[in-house]
């Protein structure tokens, strides 16, 4: 039963991500003005339902199955680690170039005043869908980094820090 509780958390947090990184892309598209508020509405709310959805089995999958035993080592899950080093590379070739377009935009050779806002807006949103990703890929892969974390801070707390930060970045970046 093990094997299916992990499988299940596993194809979870896969899909989590999944609905991230689409969301990542709505808001990006949105902060640029390519779609309209009514689809980015719409977009947001499917993949965030789908998403909580998916996080919600991801931690009920925790209680599926027996307790392991004391001495029980945890499977790390290698296609995480590749998704957690996709992830933090785009996120940095990603800040690179906004680097470049907010340079361009603060000595005036691109002309238009908001695009340093939007550069500003569409690396928030990357780095903090980027912290989410790496998060979760640091979980489901067994990372020391993700062991040695805090004990105070529980993952309950994480999680609605994450959801306030979503819906702030959402409501005043869009």
């Amino acid at each position: 039963m093990e094997y299916a509780s992990n499988k299940i958390k596993n194809w979870s947090a896969g899909a989590f991500i999944g609905c991230i990184v689409i969301l990542t892309f709505i808001s990006v598209l949105g902060i640029w003005h390519i779609f309209q508020a009514d689809v980015i509405r719409k977009s947001f709310e499917t993949i965030g339902f789908i998403g909580f959805i998916a996080l919600v089995v991801v931690f009920a999958g925790s209680y599926l199955g027996d307790k392991p035993e004391d001495g029980a080592v945890a499977v790390p899950q290698p296609q995480f680690r590749s998704i957690r080093n996709i992830t933090l590379i785009t996120f940095i070739a990603s800040a690179t170039i906004l680097a470049l377009v907010g340079i361009l935009s603060i000595w005036d050779v691109i002309d238009n005043a908001t695009v340093l806002a939007k550069t500003i807006a569409t690396l928030s949103v990357l780095a903090f869908s980027s912290l989410i990703i790496v998060l979760i890929s640091l979980q489901r892969e067994q990372s020391d980094l993700w062991r040695r974390r805090g004990k105070s801070i529980t993952g309950t707390v994480v999680l609605g820090l994450f959801i306030f930060l979503w819906i702030f970045l959402s409501v005043f970046y869009l």
